[in-house]
């Protein structure tokens, strides 16, 4: 009779099955990384949305006040008061200010692009982003302490406790190797 039949391995299978329910864990954390990911950039493309269009609010008020400036230079020079290359540096700054809103309107465009492709919606579907921006004292009382944060990432974040579980994975492994010697 011949037969091969291992009596005792050490431990090893049991190791195998122990790391193989660590890289289990390491899979679904990565998974709740992404998740944090996506959630985290549809709230980046969102501010963003809401300061450019404040931004679009600001840059049409400079375009009026350009063109006023602008009417105002043209008719100083009707009556000799202003320079021809004067009035030209207002046309300059008037075109610059009707960039600047083509600019921001485009800006906002490709941020709604942007959300969209994230959200998964269809190009063609309007949609418009609502809300305020906060003042500065709304945004500081939501900060926390550099420890505070710090210390609230290092027991919620999925990719420390994904790192944590890799080095315990490795350990595994190397525990296996081991066991395979014996």
């Amino acid at each position: 009779l011949n037969a091969q039949w291992t009596v005792w391995n050490g431990g090893v299978n049991q190791k195998n099955i122990k790391r193989q329910k660590v890289q289990n864990e390491i899979t679904r954390l990565n998974t709740e990384q992404s998740e944090l990911t996506i959630q985290e950039q549809i709230a980046q493309f969102y501010v963003q949305i809401l300061y450019t269009k404040e931004a679009i609010q600001v840059n049409e008020k400079l375009q009026k006040t350009a063109q006023s400036q602008y009417e105002r230079g043209l008719e100083m020079m009707k009556q000799g008061q202003l320079a021809k290359a004067e009035v030209a540096q207002l046309e300059a700054q008037l075109s610059s200010a009707r960039y600047d809103v083509t600019s921001s309107q485009t800006q906002l465009l490709n941020y709604k692009r942007q959300l969209k492709a994230l959200l998964e919606l269809d190009l063609n579907t309007e949609f418009d982003v609502s809300g305020s921006i906060p003042t500065d004292e709304q945004v500081l009382a939501l900060v926390p302490s550099a420890q505070e944060a710090y210390a609230k990432a290092l027991e919620s974040r999925p990719e420390i406790k994904s790192a944590q579980l890799a080095i315990d994975a490795a350990d595994m492994q190397l525990d296996i190797a081991k066991r395979g010697f014996y």
